[in-house]
């Protein structure tokens, strides 16, 4: 994907927005007020790049997180993410045109439960279940 300045900023931008959403979806409850303020930071810059970048893919590669090709910011903190997803077995997550904070919410609460969605595919079969229909685990083009 080549990208000009102004997409790696929101690259940037979205990188730090869905890694502090996710760290915080891990420490507290999904309905607590501050995965609420994440969410909604997430999926406004998450929508502008969607309508330059459809899917936009989160991959994780030997360690370290990428959006599309661009490293998220090495400053951020991933480890905890890093070891939650090599537990599940994801390998990425593509974000397609028209997601909206429902789906992000309904998301994240698959995300965080191992204990009833332990990998990936089940993860993925849930979302599907659920009407899921512009993100995917584990989909990359």
């Amino acid at each position: 994907m080549k990208t000009d300045d102004t997409d790696k900023k929101q690259l940037d931008q979205f990188g730090r927005s869905l890694a502090l959403l996710l760290n915080r979806a891990f420490m507290y409850q999904a309905d607590h007020p501050y995965l609420f303020d994440s969410m909604e930071a997430t999926c406004t810059v998450l929508n502008q790049l969607l309508a330059k970048i459809s899917p936009l893919v989160f991959i994780l590669n030997r360690d370290q997180f990428y959006i599309d090709e661009e490293p998220v910011d090495p400053r951020v903190n991933l480890q905890r993410m890093v070891i939650h997803f090599k537990k599940a077995g994801i390998e990425s997550i593509s974000f397609y045109r028209g997601v909206n904070k429902d789906e992000l919410r309904v998301f994240i609460e698959i995300l965080i439960a191992l204990d009833a969605y332990p990998n990936s595919d089940s993860m993925q079969n849930a979302l599907f279940k659920k009407g899921m229909q512009h993100i995917k685990i584990n989909h990359v083009f």
